[in-house]
């Protein structure tokens, strides 16, 4: 994984300060969460790592991951926040969520409570996941339902180098597209899905042709108002 330097951030009451400016160390990390839900679902986060400059030491470690949930489609991590509910707080890396329901939308966001040098600070809710359980039903008439059928594979070979094959399912022709960001929520590759079912080939390389780095990466399946987001690993 290659760091980016100005690029982390620690909350300072109510202001976020850039860490390389408060400790002039290059490689800290905060905290994303993405997460692909089924029926049962697992989320999962990383830590950060305290670092010594000199004879200057800030120090910090987790208290608490809080997991926050909306039924339905929110438009932002915020709208989950204030209308959803917390259904976790703890400190595992993991948790199922087993209040779901087939056919159904869900978002999720995720904030982490750190002591910094002693003092209690939350990490903003920014890493917002809309999840879909199973197939959608829609009246097409006054006795019959209509099944639409998304399906997103998990990408083959993963790990992978230099190539990795997705195969997807859309219940009818229209705007869809695959996209694939990084771990910090950046827009790596597009691809315009013209087929109801068929596969796309990602060859490690961003919108200029350039080889990417290794790491964890996610592509995401947007069609509508479905979205569905499964994470891969490339490994050069």
């Amino acid at each position: 994984y290659n760091f980016s330097a100005n690029t982390h951030f620690v909350k300072q009451g109510t202001t976020w300060s850039n860490i390389e400016n408060l400790v002039p160390v290059f490689g800290e990390i905060i905290p994303m969460i993405r997460c692909f839900v089924e029926p049962i679902q697992t989320l999962q986060a990383k830590l950060i790592m305290p670092k010594t400059q000199n004879s200057q030491t800030i120090t910090w470690q987790v208290l608490s991951y809080n997991l926050y949930k909306l039924n339905g489609q929110a438009s932002s991590a915020n709208d989950v926040l204030a209308s959803g509910t917390q259904i976790y707080s703890g400190l595992s890396l993991e948790f199922e969520d087993l209040q779901v329901a087939d056919s159904s939308f869900y978002s999720y966001t995720v904030t982490t409570t750190y002591d910094v040098n002693g003092t209690a600070l939350t990490s903003e809710a920014n890493n917002l996941a809309v999840v879909f359980t199973g197939d959608l039903l829609i009246s097409v008439g006054k006795n019959e339902n209509k099944k639409i059928t998304y399906k997103l594979s998990q990408n083959f070979p993963n790990p992978f180098n230099p190539s990795t094959k997705i195969t997807y399912e859309l219940p009818q022709k229209g705007q869809a597209k695959l996209i694939i960001f990084n771990i910090l929520g950046e827009r790596v590759k597009d691809f315009e899905l013209e087929q109801t079912k068929n596969f796309v080939v990602w060859n490690g390389t961003d919108f200029s042709g350039n080889l990417v780095s290794s790491g964890v990466y996610f592509y995401r399946l947007e069609s509508g108002n479905f979205s569905q987001t499964k994470k891969m690993l490339l490994l050069r």
